[in-house]
């Protein structure tokens, strides 16, 4: 597995946040799950939100090269309850 970097930090709305990040490549599933189990402060239940949208729509294609070859995903921790179902989370 590819080694991730994480740390805390705040989404645009101010909302507490994991920020994860690889230095080349896209981070799949397996590496983010992969990553929170080897950190046992990082146990628990996570979320990705994905703003899917033209606002979220950046660029017109052209430069696409100059582009960082990282990634980076901005995970939310649940803590009581789902957000989606409102149920509680045991």
């Amino acid at each position: 597995m590819a080694k991730l970097n994480s740390e805390w930090s705040e989404d645009i709305f101010g909302n507490e946040v994991l920020k994860v990040e690889k230095k080349r490549g896209k981070i799949t599933i397996d590496e983010l799950e992969e990553h929170l189990r080897h950190d046992r402060y990082l146990y628990g239940n996570w979320a990705v939100i994905l703003r899917c949208g033209e606002a979220t729509s950046e660029g017109t294609g052209w430069n696409d090269d100059n582009e960082n070859a990282g990634d980076m995903v901005l995970l939310y921790e649940i803590n009581d309850k789902c957000p989606v179902c409102g149920k509680e989370i045991m």
